[in-house]
């Protein structure tokens, strides 16, 4: 069984067993020796015309550390690029078969594709994609349909590229490294350091790598491994991720549950620790600081059900450790989870292409409880190896004994199915596969972390301690900013989408986070909806300011409630800048929506929940004054629709200060209907007189409620000392709804949010104190009445030394209740107020038939497809 490649021809062998041709030990590359060493790899440029055989792995590249020869009984050798070709038999050239590559892991320092439990039906090993796209062909692959597959360093399958770290690029490090090495073999004197390696015997200088590892090697850094080189590493894989510098692809990326197990396991001192002392010295041992270690102490509870390995239950002994589940969550979700979390949720926001993603939480045969389902135990399962070769029962668990060995049928299947959804992927770059029960779920295109990684990171930058501890010692050393020249602020005219964000609750998937917005009756709660929104209208912002400025809502022009859900889903929460003319301010659309069932889904007007204008205003840092940004550039019939929408939002919002009650009077019929209230509250105050007040007419005096806070630094917003406006929103909500329900005595459903202000910051540390009381009411024609809630909140410093509580906002809320209730104004103030819900009510008819005609006129435009 011979074939011939660009170079020569190679003579293969065939399993029988297997039905599969091996083609072993190919050069890739010139062989890394002589003056080779320590050199770029050069390619293959020799021929042959003999038949040369490809039957027997090549040897195991140089490796270091505890990790050196696994498996591979000592085949070490610098001679070592090679790769293995296995195809399934009965293919020829003329095929065009998907091609899979297998790149091995083992943290930078170990691993081999002679390694034979890698190697049953897969194509493995490092190899050079250069040379598959040359030479693939050759053995019935498709050089245009290649997948690159591995684990642990290898490739993010397991876990993310951003997972594992670069090695210290600092000069310090580096050179403590080398000098180490060249004094151990001897060159430390020679004239040119480098010719004296390169002259070393193999075995001199394979002792010395593992010396100096042993000597430099800490927690939190790799002795050898890739550095950022502006070639082909240009920044660490994190920053790489955040700044969406990747090839967009299809992807699928995961990692085992207990991942923290093994790594934490590798660090010198990982036994016995057993009070939060001797956790505290041991992560500091990683180059952790103190600040964040109080975090992740925080975090990381020692009672928290999220510590690993859930399948045990409790703590672990003194000798393994109590804190032994505490460290291993840890470390596992520094070094693996958490990264898997920021490349998804980035990649999910800016690719084209599906992202897929497991979890793996199978213990195989051999591994103790402590290590669990931990880094690497998917692999025997992935590459069906359900007879366990390679695994030779020397030392337990990773040279122990067959992982199927004793296990149910269960983990048969399970093999036969992980193996069968890889191949599928690599086939079609789709895991799922015809006649599989049960696919992967195919949610909208961002998840959980991405609302975390936006909004919350957006809200919120810098740990309470630290900017308090700032912000001290600027105080100390009276470090004003007073006197600082003026921002330079971008004012190029932006496009509406260059501000545009979405993101997704995946509510319907994860019941932890539905936990933190289900209600006591399973819906979802508002408020914590407009926390959500208040925040990505800052993301949206920012977008479109830049981070020059300082951004805060200064309004909420209008909420209101299009299509409530009628089952828990997942939520699309996306906006944009819509309306900017290059003054200080800009409007920031917003929409809740039932988020896509798949990528490229457009929401449908009836899935959309919630919509929401917002009035942001940027201000200088320095000044504190209000600055210029950037006008918008609308081309499209749809942009200019929203930009019409905005301008009149604009042009209402100051016909509402010109109507409120303190600039315009009653008018005759306003008057003729105060009068009317009054005498009734007068017939129904006269002992003498037989009318009876109706039960369902209450005094608007006994309608209010009230509240009174301490403003935490939990809801501060990403300036530190304020709190976020969502929180106001949130709690200005809540206790609106709680006044309409106990005034009606239903549970009233939410409508609208009229235009409201924000009008003086709330500080953290400060009370605030908020009075919700019922000011209009009016009768819906299906039956029920319409409940109109305002909201005044203040705020006082927490000593109430000032005389006068400043304001901070006031909030008009509509609700719909199917009780029939009245509320009557007695005083001349209350009588003003209920004019002013009078007024407020008459123009959110008019405010919702206009923007359902804006709505269907934006439908119409995009059927007819006169949008982009």
């Amino acid at each position: 069984m011979a074939l011939s490649v660009i170079n020569g021809t190679y003579a293969g062998l065939r399993n029988e067993e297997y039905q599969t041709d091996y083609f072993l030990g190919i050069p890739y590359a010139l062989p890394p020796v002589g003056d080779l060493r320590f050199q770029v790899p050069q390619p293959l440029n020799t021929t042959w015309t003999e038949r040369k055989e490809a039957t027997e792995y090549g040897s195991a590249c140089v490796g270091y550390g505890e990790d050196t020869d696994i498996s591979i009984g000592g085949f070490v050798d610098e001679d070592c690029l090679t790769l293995n070709i296995i195809r399934p038999s009965g293919h020829t050239e003329a095929s065009v078969l998907p091609v899979l590559v297998w790149i091995h892991g083992g943290g930078y320092r170990a691993g081999s594709s002679r390694e034979e439990r890698y190697n049953l039906t897969f194509l493995v090993q490092e190899l050079a994609l250069s040379w598959i796209q040359e030479n693939i062909a050759a053995f019935g692959g498709d050089p245009k349909r290649v997948t690159i597959w591995g684990e642990s360093a290898a490739i993010g399958v397991s876990g993310s590229a951003a997972g594992f770290g670069i090695v210290d690029a600092r000069a310090d490090s580096a050179e403590k490294t080398y000098t180490q090495m060249v004094d151990e073999v001897g060159c430390a004197s020679a004239s040119d350091q480098v010719e004296c390696l390169r002259s070393l015997p193999f075995n001199t200088l394979n002792d010395a790598f593992n010396y100096t590892f042993g000597v430099t090697n800490s927690r939190n850094e790799l002795t050898f491994g890739p550095i950022p080189d502006g070639d082909i590493i240009f920044q660490d894989p994190t920053s790489q991720v955040q700044n969406g510098k990747f090839v967009d692809v299809p992807i699928m990326i995961g990692d085992c549950d207990d991942e923290g197990t093994f790594f934490a396991s590798m660090a010198p001192g990982h036994w016995g620790i057993n009070t939060d002392d001797e956790l505290i010295n041991h992560l500091s041992e990683y180059g952790i600081s103190r600040d964040v270690i109080d975090d992740l102490l925080r975090l990381y509870p020692q009672d928290s059900p999220i510590l690993i390995p859930r399948s045990v239950k409790g703590n672990f002994n003194s000798t393994i450790g109590y804190q032994w589940k505490r460290l291993a969550t840890i470390i596992g979700d520094l070094t693996v989870i958490g990264p898997r979390r920021l490349s998804l949720s980035k990649w999910a926001q800016l690719s084209q292409n599906p992202i897929f993603t497991f979890r793996f939480d199978v213990v195989p045969n051999g591994f103790p409880d402590w290590l669990a389902a931990t880094h690497g135990v998917d692999i025997p399962f992935t590459f069906h190896n359900v007879k366990g070769v390679g695994f030779p029962d020397i030392s337990s668990p990773f040279l122990g004994p067959n992982p199927f060995h004793g296990k149910p049928k269960s983990y048969f299947n399970l093999a036969g199915l992980v193996s069968r959804m890889w191949i599928s992927f690599t086939h079609n770059g789709n895991p799922n596969f015809a006649g599989r029960r049960s696919n992967f779920h195919q949610s909208a295109v961002v998840s959980t972390d991405g609302v975390y990684e936006e909004l919350t990171a957006m809200r919120v930058r810098t740990p309470w301690i630290v900017a308090l501890r700032r912000s001290q010692e600027k105080e100390k050393e009276k470090k004003e900013t007073a006197g600082s020249p003026a921002v330079q602020v971008d004012l190029r005219p932006k496009k509406m989408s260059d501000s545009y964000v979405s993101v997704v609750l995946p509510l319907a998937q994860d019941p932890w986070l539905l936990d933190k917005y289900a209600n006591y009756t399973g819906q979802i709660r508002t408020g914590a909806l407009l926390m959500d929104l208040d925040a990505l209208a800052g993301v949206v912002a920012y977008r479109h300011t830049g981070e020059g400025v300082s951004t805060v809502t200064a309004a909420v022009d209008r909420i209101t409630i299009k299509n409530p859900p009628k089952e828990i889903c997942d939520l699309e929460l996306s906006g944009q800048v819509t309306f900017a003319t290059g003054r200080s301010s800009m409007e920031v659309t917003l929409q809740v929506a039932k988020a896509p069932s798949a990528p490229g889904h457009k929401v449908q007007p009836d899935e959309v929940y919630m919509t929401c204008s917002m009035t942001m205003v940027s201000l200088d840092p320095a000044t504190k004054k209000p600055t210029q940004v950037a006008p918008l550039e609308v081309t499209t019939p749809e942009e200019k629709a929203l930009f019409a929408r905005g301008e009149q939002n604009y042009k209402r919002k100051k016909a509402l200060r010109s109507s409120h009650i303190t600039v315009k009077a009653p008018d005759e019929e306003e008057g003729g209907l105060i009068h009317k209230m009054w005498t009734d509250s007068l017939a129904y105050a006269d002992s003498q007189n037989a009318a009876q007040q109706p039960s369902n007419m209450i005094n608007m005096s006994k309608t209010t409620i009230h509240s009174t806070q301490i403003m935490q630094p939990q809801y501060r917003n990403r300036h530190n000392f304020m709190i976020f406006g969502g929180f106001l929103l949130k709690t200005s909500f809540e206790l609106a709804f709680t006044c309409a329900a106990s005034f009606s005595h239903t549970r009233p459903r939410f409508v609208n949010l009229d235009p409201s202000t924000f009008e003086e910051p709330v500080p953290v540390g400060s009370v605030l104190y908020a009075s919700a009381t019922v000011t209009y009411t009016e009768p819906i024609s299906s039956g029920g009445t319409r409940i109109q809630v305002m909201v005044r909140t203040h705020v006082r410093n927490v000593e109430h030394k000032e005389r006068e509580r400043k304001n901070t906002g006031t909030f008009f809320y509509t609700f719909n209740s199917p009780a029939s209730v009245n509320v009557l104004p007695q005083s001349y103030g209350e009588a003003m107020m209920w004019v002013n819900g009078r007024r407020r009510a008459k123009r959110l008819v008019e405010a919702l038939a206009a923007e359902k005609q804006a709505d269907s006129l934006t439908v119409t435009q995009k059927e007819a497809g006169v949008t982009e």
